[in-house]
C-alpha cells in the first residue's frame, strides 16, 4: 500500500472529509500554518506536523517520501522544481484552466463566477505539481454546467466535485495502482 502524505495551508477540512470517507488517514499531514491557529479543523489539528511558512528544499526532503503519493489541499506554496521532479505530487485546482487558462492561480472559482462573459462550464483539474503554477500533466478533470445563481452554490459544487475526484483517485488508483 502506498503511503499518503497530505499538505494543506488552510483548515485541513478537505483532508478530514477524505479520511472519514476512505476510512484511512494520511500517513503524514503537513501544514505551514501555526499550530495555534483556531480555524484548523479540530479532527486534523492533532495529527498535523507544522513546518515553516516557506519550506526550504531540506524541509521538503525531511517530510516527503519517494514511495508516497503526495496530495495538496490548498497548499498555497510553489514547490521548488527539484522537489516536484523527485516526488509524486498531485494538486487539485478548482478552476477549469484546461479550457480557461486565465483561471490558473488563486481563487479561480471567484474569478469564474465574476467573469464576463460568464463561462458555460466550470470545473476542477487534478494535475501533477511542477514549478509553474497549475500547469503540470493533467491526471483528471471534471466539468460542470455553469448555471449557478450564487457564488456559494458554485463553490459548494466545485468542493463536492473536488472531493469526488480525490476519492476516485485515492480509492481506485492509490491502492496497488500507479498514478
Amino acid at each position: 500500500m502506498k503511503k499518503w502524505i497530505a499538505l494543506y495551508s488552510h483548515t485541513g477540512s478537505e483532508i478530514s472529509v477524505l479520511w472519514q470517507f476512505l476510512k484511512r488517514r494520511p500517513d503524514i499531514v503537513i501544514s505551514n500554518k501555526c499550530p495555534e491557529d483556531t480555524d484548523i479543523d479540530p479532527d486534523i489539528k492533532f495529527v498535523t506536523t507544522f513546518v515553516s511558512n516557506k519550506p526550504t528544499i531540506e524541509e521538503y526532503h525531511s517530510f516527503l517520501q519517494q514511495d508516497a503519493i503526495i496530495t495538496m489541499h490548498g497548499w498555497m506554496r510553489i514547490i521548488p522544481p527539484e522537489i516536484c521532479e523527485q516526488y509524486n505530487i498531485l494538486n487539485l485546482h478548482p478552476g477549469l484552466f484546461t479550457k480557461y487558462p486565465d483561471l490558473k492561480g488563486k481563487d479561480p472559482q471567484r474569478r469564474a463566477f465574476n467573469r464576463d462573459p460568464k463561462p458555460e462550464t466550470v470545473g476542477c483539474v487534478m494535475h501533477r505539481a511542477i514549478e509553474e503554477v497549475d500547469s503540470g500533466e493533467v491526471i483528471m478533470e471534471r466539468e460542470l454546467q455553469n448555471n449557478f445563481e450564487t457564488f456559494e452554490e458554485l463553490d459548494r459544487e466545485l468542493r463536492i466535485s473536488a472531493l469526488d475526484m480525490w476519492i476516485e483517485l485515492l480509492q481506485d488508483k492509490w491502492l496497488g495502482g500507479d498514478i
